[in-house]
């Protein structure tokens, strides 16, 4: 076979090897002549960085015009302006007003003209193709000012900057709006500094879907102008875009000075305002700008609104203090770490938290780090210190409320202090988040740093110090005494389990539960005391080693919990009845739980106002379950009744068919408690495709034999007039459409991927297009569930999300027929998708609980309450009112209030069960 006889895709795969092969590239760029495939690899690595300067911005324009192919391969821009040249020291004089102002006009006509040029590029498509947009890194210098940098880096000895006070900023408000850029960045290369207004202006305005800011400030740090800049700078931040995913921020100045003594909590304040109005933020990192005490503080900020959920997608948080100091009192870093604990407790997403200070004199820094499933506490300091107790207990805290076995290391004394740049390379684990003069080749030269982690020994460190905390601890056996009264003529259970002095109540619980006994009908009992509290640890309830406790498995809704295996005799029947219930037992657990009393109120008010009152709520739970008894007992006789006339075909008939419906009843009952998910709406398997060059939503459906195209989309594809009527019929399956015809060869892409494909043009399809098993089967395609994609020739193609699914299939979905189902929700014929009910429906309650074996069966997840005497037909159930945190729940996860309200109404005030129901309608 020949060279042109290849197919692209492996043409493309020999160029690559030798691109990756070749030894210089100089020698791949003269390749570059050989063949159009040639050129398109060299250009994918040669186009992905870029530097570019006002001069050959026109240059820049003609090359990446028009081509989506040259957009998309651009992953970094650099855009250096060049400012007039100088013969002053910048140190000896500040610039004059005609200098300034003309670099002010460079600098504006420069930023004016890039953003034109990015303006006019196709910015979805890249973003589609790529999944992100530009880097966009500025800076502005004058080629006078490398030969007149004055002192180590370009500062002075006590760490000022090459320049007077004057900024690059910008002229007017004409700069355009741009879509291609998703990072900002301002480095240490960058000679000037730009003014917090402009930086305002292009993160707040210009760059429309920016989310990754990387600022390297130049400082000034005598009093006057730091307190001005910092002032400047938390005003800005406040019209910073709340869709930022990543902000780090580093003043140089501090490096060598040392953090200032007064710091504007402003700043502070602003910046966590930021965290809290934006949800996507997941790393930050403000090293020599704020100091770490003004952030945690903003935390515990009395506020007069109620308190909204911040940071939850918050990984990476890194900050700077002045109180880690050797000559700072012992009291400050307790108090500051302690304060970052209680904020840590609110960032459930949080993979690493680092407070540190490096300057010339000295270096410190605290650390929060995951190596799941172990968190790592550790401190290092190049003087002695050790963490108070009170803290590492604050921080162990931390570790349980992310699900982690918290291990604190041992305090570390570092020797050899080598400077601020060394020591962010050696001990910050988040170096790569961290800005900082170590990126400067002067200061650390091409030296090379092993991982904080492997350096430190934090990964081995971590699991030998797990190891040796649990065989240092005393190690207790306790038994548990399990009896269950639901089960008749059951044996004596004995149940041994091994426990920890700091374990928690609730984490004894999650291994009882894994027994096979759930944990709300877990009561347990220590030295004849019922024991509730789960935030309380072993040691502090006095549990030892030898202990016996006793498990009474009492469940609160009516009908015992189902034993585990090793509970149930052999000869036990299929259903035994239900023991005896104690009204004082459940009156004292209903007073004992709000959730469960709200539920009482919202099923039987008259049984809740009467809670306080034994004798009065013993009466009237009998008078309840009387009736239960009385409706059981009716029943049964109409049954018996049946049953007596045994030569009665009609008779016979309806107890046949009652039978059937308790049978069904019984079944659904089970689905819904054992097999929730199966009620969920599946939704059907679309991908992008492309037809004739137009954008399909094509349906993936390997149970049909032929690919079936609608006429619109033919007539929006252009391919109608390809249509041969000699193939016309009727398609006869679940229903009839007719066929208009059928075309017989047009390009299908899928991915990046052109495969010849033919399509039979049918009437009365919801669907524009649906790839049948010709399709399928003839390009080798598989549908892979797990990785959620269809896989063809190779290439992964994922299928559209709920949201991009077209909305007419929907449509149709929602036109099913639905059947009643338990309390008040219907579910649909087809699909088997369970709706909430109808907020206010006159629609009749459901059965009471005697009624009938299949109408007992509980919610698996709450406690429910006796049933509610038998009222009026023509009185109106009172509406339940719901605690005011679920309900605030369920509107974080983007519900109106309405929606939360009816939602709980129809899950008995259960969150997580509302929650699911919300997200399957």
């Amino acid at each position: 076979m020949s060279w042109h006889g290849l197919p692209v895709e492996l043409k493309r795969k020999v160029f690559q090897y030798i691109h990756d092969d070749a030894s210089k590239p100089s020698s791949r760029a003269s390749c570059s002549v050989v063949c159009k495939g040639w050129q398109m690899v060299i250009e994918e690595k040669t186009l992905e960085t870029l530097e570019v300067t006002p001069k050959c911005l026109y240059e820049f324009e003609k090359i990446f015009s028009g081509s989506l192919r040259r957009q998309g391969c651009l992953k970094h821009l650099w855009f250096r302006i060049e400012l007039p040249t100088y013969s002053r020291l910048p140190s000896d004089t500040g610039e004059t007003s005609e200098e300034e102002d003309t670099e002010l006009s460079v600098s504006s006509d420069a930023l004016l003209r890039l953003f034109t040029v990015l303006s006019k590029w196709d910015a979805d498509q890249v973003l589609e193709r790529n999944g992100r947009g530009i880097n966009l890194e500025l800076s502005a210098h004058s080629p006078s000012d490398q030969g007149n940098m004055s002192g180590a880096a370009g500062l002075t000895s006590m760490g000022e900057d090459r320049f007077l006070p004057v900024e690059v900023s910008l002229v007017g408000d004409e700069l355009p709006s741009v879509s291609n850029v998703t990072g900002l960045s301002l480095l240490r290369r960058n000679m000037r500094r730009f003014r917090h207004t402009t930086i305002s202006d292009l993160v707040a305005c210009k760059l429309l879907r920016l989310d990754d800011i990387h600022l390297e400030l130049w400082h000034h740090p005598s009093g006057l102008w730091a307190d001005i800049f910092d002032s400047w700078l938390a005003e800005g931040v406040n019209r910073w875009a709340v869709s930022l995913k990543k902000i780090n921020i580093f003043q140089h100045c501090e490096t060598f000075q040392g953090p200032r003594a007064k710091k504007d909590a402003t700043l502070a304040r602003n910046i966590e305002d930021l965290g809290r109005r934006s949800h996507s933020l997941e790393e930050l990192g403000l090293c020599n700008l704020i100091d770490a005490r003004h952030f945690f503080e903003s935390f515990s900020r009395p506020r007069a609104t109620p308190r909204l959920p911040s940071w939850k997608n918050l990984r990476h948080l890194t900050l700077t203090s002045g109180l880690i100091a050797k000559d700072a009192d012992s009291a400050s870093p307790r108090d500051l770490l302690q304060s970052a604990a209680t904020a840590a407790k609110r960032m459930p997403a949080l993979h690493s938290l680092e407070i540190y200070n490096a300057t010339t004199a000295g270096a410190g820094i605290f650390q929060y780090v995951i190596l799941d499933p172990i968190a790592v506490i550790n401190w290092a300091s190049i003087w002695p210190y050790n963490l108070a107790d009170d803290v590492k207990r604050a921080w162990k805290q931390v570790a349980q409320c992310h699900r982690l076995t918290p291990t604190t290391l041992e305090e570390t004394l570092i020797h050899g202090y080598e400077g601020p740049a060394v020591f962010v390379h050696c001990y910050v684990v988040s170096r790569a988040l961290v800005l900082h003069p170590s990126s400067s080749e002067a200061m650390i030269g091409d030296r090379v740093f092993e991982d904080p982690l492997v350096r430190m020994g934090l990964k081995r460190w971590a699991v030998t110090c797990l190891h040796k905390e649990r065989e240092n601890e005393a190690l207790a056996r306790i038994t548990l005494s399990v009896n269950n009264p639901e089960v008749e003529e059951q044996e004596l259970r004995l149940v041994t389990l091994e426990v920890f002095p700091d374990m928690t109540l609730g984490t004894l619980r999650s291994s009882i539960e894994a027994e096979g006994i759930p944990a709300p009908a877990q009561h347990l009992y220590h030295d004849g005391q019922l024991i509730t509290d789960n935030n309380k640890t072993m040691q502090e309830l006095s549990i030892t080693d030898g202990d016996m406790l006793a498990l009474h498995i009492r469940d609160m809704r009516g009908s015992g919990v189902a034993p585990g295996p090793r509970e149930q005799p052999a000869a036990a029947p299929r259903r035994q009845a239900s023991a005896p219930q104690d009204p004082e037992l459940i009156r004292l657990q209903v007073l004992g739980d709000p959730r469960l009393r709200a539920e009482l109120q919202r099923i039987n008010p008259q049984l809740a106002a009467n809670v306080d009152d034994s004798q009065r709520f013993a009466q009237l739970f009998q008078q309840s379950t009387n009736q239960q008894d009385e409706a059981r007992r009716a029943r049964m006789r109409e049954i018996e009744a049946l049953n007596n006339d045994e030569f009665n075909p009609e008779a016979q008939a309806k107890i046949e068919e009652l039978i059937r419906q308790e049978s069904v009843m019984e079944n659904l009952q089970n689905a819904m408690e054992y097999n929730p998910e199966s009620f969920g709406r599946v939704h059907l398997l679309y991908i992008d495709v492309k037809v004739n060059g137009i954008k399909v939503k094509a349906l993936v459906d390997s149970g049909a034999q032929a690919t079936i195209m609608s006429p619109s989309c033919a007539e929006s594809c252009n391919i109608m007039r390809l249509v041969d009527r000699r193939f016309a019929g009727v398609a006869r399956g679940v229903g009839t459409a007719n066929i208009i015809g059928r075309v017989h060869y047009t390009m299908l892409q899928v991915g990046s991927k052109h495969l010849p494909a033919s399509f039979t043009v049918m009437e009365g399809k919801a669907v524009d297009l649906l790839l049948g098993l010709d399709i399928l089967k003839g390009h080798q395609a598989t549908i892979d569930l797990t990785q959620n994609c269809l896989v063809i020739q190779g290439e992964k193609v994922e299928f559209l999300g709920e949201s991009d699914i077209p909305k007419e299939t929907e449509d149709a979905m929602n036109e099913e027929p639905t059947v009643q189902g338990p309390g008040g929700t219907t579910i649909g014929a087809r699909s088997g998708a369970v709706t909430a009910p109808t907020t206010g429906s006159s629609s009749t309650p459901p059965a009471p609980a005697a009624a009938g074996p299949s109408s007992a069966a509980p919610m698996a997840s709450r406690p429910a309450a006796p049933a509610a005497p038998a009222q009026p037909p023509a009185q109106a159930q009172p509406r339940r009112a719901f605690p005011e945190q679920d309900i605030s729940t369920l509107i974080e996860l983007g519900f109106d209030r309405q929606s939360a309200i009816n939602a709980l109404e129809a899950t008995g005030g259960n969150v997580d069960y509302a929650a699911g129901l919300l997200f399957q309608n």
